[in-house]
């Protein structure tokens, strides 16, 4: 948990929000960080195939994410009928 500010609505006094590791947005690695968590004997050619994959994967995750937490909202499903 962190604890965040945020301005409220009728002070200028700052509030501070607690953030649960599940209201936090998930953050994708940078490749430093993904090659942080290789073994030291991948090359840079494996290094690169594998963060393309975690990074495809990671989008596939947060859009199927999203689209579980909106698909029964009216908004989307407005948007749906009309793209459709």
């Amino acid at each position: 948990m962190s604890n965040v500010l945020d301005s409220a609505t009728d002070t200028y006094d700052p509030v501070v929000k607690t953030v649960t590791e599940e209201d936090a947005v998930p953050v994708m690695m940078t490749f430093k960080k993904f090659l942080a968590t290789q073994d030291d004997s991948i090359t840079d050619e494996e290094a690169i195939a594998k963060y393309s994959e975690y990074k495809l994967e990671f989008r596939r995750q947060e859009l199927q994410k999203f689209f579980t937490a909106h698909k029964d909202e009216q908004w989307w499903v407005m948007m749906m009928i009309k793209h459709c």
